[in-house]
C-alpha cells in the first residue's frame, strides 16, 4: 500500500516518523503516506506521453498552417500547469515536466537557425 499523500512532502520516512501522523499499514518501517507506488507514475507512461506529443506536433506540422501559435500556447500552459503541480500536487509535476521538455524541444527546433546562424542579425 502506498498512498503519497504526505502533507511534509517526505518520501519513505522510516520508522518513527518525523511528525505524528506516521501509520505503517504494511509493516514495511515506513510510512505509507510517505510512500510513492513503484506503478504510481513509470517509465511506459513517460514513454507514452512522449509517443503522443510527437504524434500531435507531426500531425500539427503537416496539417495546420498556424501550428507554432497553437505550440507556444501549448508551451505557456505547460509550464505554468508545472509550476502550480510543484506547489500544491507533487504526483502531476514528473509528467507536467515531461510535457513542458518534450515542447520546449519542438520550440528551440523552430528556432534552431536563430541562434546558431553565421550571419550576423541586425539590430532593430
Amino acid at each position: 500500500m502506498s498512498w503519497h499523500d504526505c502533507p511534509f512532502n517526505k518520501i519513505n520516512d522510516p520508522f518513527p516518523g518525523e511528525c505524528g501522523r506516521y501509520i505503517d499499514v504494511n509493516q514495511d518501517n515506513f510510512c505509507d503516506h510517505s510512500q510513492i507506488s513503484k506503478n504510481s507514475f513509470g517509465f511506459n507512461y513517460l514513454i507514452a506521453i512522449v509517443t503522443v506529443l510527437v504524434i500531435l506536433y507531426i500531425f500539427s506540422v503537416k496539417y495546420l498552417k498556424n501550428y507554432k501559435k497553437i505550440w507556444n500556447w501549448v508551451l505557456l500552459i505547460s509550464f505554468t500547469l508545472t509550476a502550480i503541480t510543484g506547489w500544491f500536487w507533487h504526483f502531476l509535476h514528473l509528467p507536467a515536466g515531461v510535457i513542458t521538455l518534450v515542447i520546449s524541444l519542438f520550440h528551440c527546433l523552430w528556432h534552431w537557425s536563430y541562434f546558431f546562424s553565421r550571419q550576423p542579425r541586425p539590430l532593430s
